[in-house]
């Protein structure tokens, strides 16, 4: 899990002036935004959490990460379930 870090330039500064400026040191590029939605999973006791863990889910992957450095311990990945009535 990656935190967001956001910066708050001052009202009168240039914002393309200071992306050039970066542009000088370093290789910056533009990519599209994305989004994704996180399930949150645990026991009534809250045995996850007290081991330190999260157990999470995106539309196509089961996540298990540890809660203090944010490492993916283990992945699976969910398969939509097929429908058999038909």
């Amino acid at each position: 899990m990656q935190k967001a870090i956001k910066f708050t330039l001052p009202q009168d500064y240039d914002q393309h002036a200071f992306i050039r400026e970066l542009q000088d040191q370093y290789l910056i590029q533009q990519e599209k935004t994305c989004s994704e939605h996180y399930v949150y999973y645990d026991t009534f006791d809250w045995r996850l959490y007290h081991k330190s863990l999260i157990l999470c889910s995106t539309v196509q992957t089961l996540l298990l990460q540890s809660l203090d450095t944010s490492i993916v311990l283990e992945h699976a990945q969910q398969f939509p379930e097929i429908d058999k009535t038909q």
